[in-house]
């Protein structure tokens, strides 16, 4: 799925690996978009959360084409200063969008898909949020995000998380580094959670897993260099596939690219 005015468009994975040209196509639905921003702010299971414009909010169902519009947020939202993530919670079988109105301060509410409301949790404290409409992902029964550290760290970064079911807060540390990092970026691979970490000479891919005794690691999985272009270096945005054989796709800027991490 692409970010984009109007309808959102879509195009298989394999297809972009794969084939020489690649074909994108309209997403089947009728919503009354207009020329407003379509973000895709979640993606869970087979629903995605799309943020419209600065305050609507719906889950769409690709397979059944079916789009709800979600209730009002009830807080003001300025351009910028809010994200959104979609969820799942077991033990309420409920599927959940966490809402941050990151301004003055971080006001957190829930969205119920059983009871089509709104539920304002236990705030934000003691972070910052990074300014990105989409800078929380789901893993492992946990929405995680990123934050800016109050504490004295190399990276100046932390990773914060949210139990959808206990509704409490928790930190993971970003990765040991050597080299700071800036704008690093979540997301999952086959169940786990990773980070992407652009730092001065290239970008760090690191995945974090459970070591067995209830302590987690991180662990690098690959290191990328940046494209230069005209005297100008690309960052990497974000990691959106990583294949068994070791090729991994991003993006970066609005351009999409291959990285063989073999040669």
């Amino acid at each position: 799925m692409l970010n984009c005015c109007g309808n959102p468009k879509h195009f298989s994975v394999n297809s972009l690996l794969h084939e020489p040209l690649i074909d994108a196509f309209d997403t089947d639905y009728s919503v009354p978009f207009s020329k407003k921003l379509v973000c895709i702010v979640g993606c869970c299971d087979c629903l995605i959360c799309l943020a419209v414009g600065q305050k609507d909010l719906f889950l769409l169902n690709p397979s059944t084409r079916i789009c709800k519009k979600l209730s009002d947020f009830g807080e003001d939202i300025n351009f910028g200063c809010f994200s959104y993530v979609l969820g799942f919670g077991k033990t309420s079988d409920d599927y959940k969008v966490v809402g941050f109105s990151n301004f003055s301060e971080i006001i957190v509410k829930v969205y119920s898909l059983k009871s089509d409301q709104w539920k304002r949790i236990e705030d934000f404290k003691g972070s910052r949020l990074m300014d990105d409409p989409a800078i929380a992902i789901f893993a492992d029964g946990k929405l995680h995000g990123i934050a800016i550290s109050e504490l004295e760290s190399e990276s100046g970064w932390e990773i914060f998380s949210l139990d959808l079911e206990t509704e409490e807060y928790g930190i993971l540390p970003m990765p040991n580094y050597v080299l700071s990092v800036f704008w690093p970026r979540l997301g999952t691979y086959d169940g786990c959670l990773y980070v992407l970490c652009n730092h001065p000479i290239g970008a760090d891919v690191w995945i974090i897993d459970d070591n067995g005794v209830g302590k987690e690691t991180w662990t690098k999985v690959v290191t990328i260099p940046y494209i230069f272009d005209d005297f100008s270096i690309h960052i990497y945005k974000k990691v959106l596939y990583v294949l068994k054989n070791g090729e991994v796709l991003l993006l970066c800027g609005l351009k999409l690219v291959i990285f063989d991490a073999k040669d």
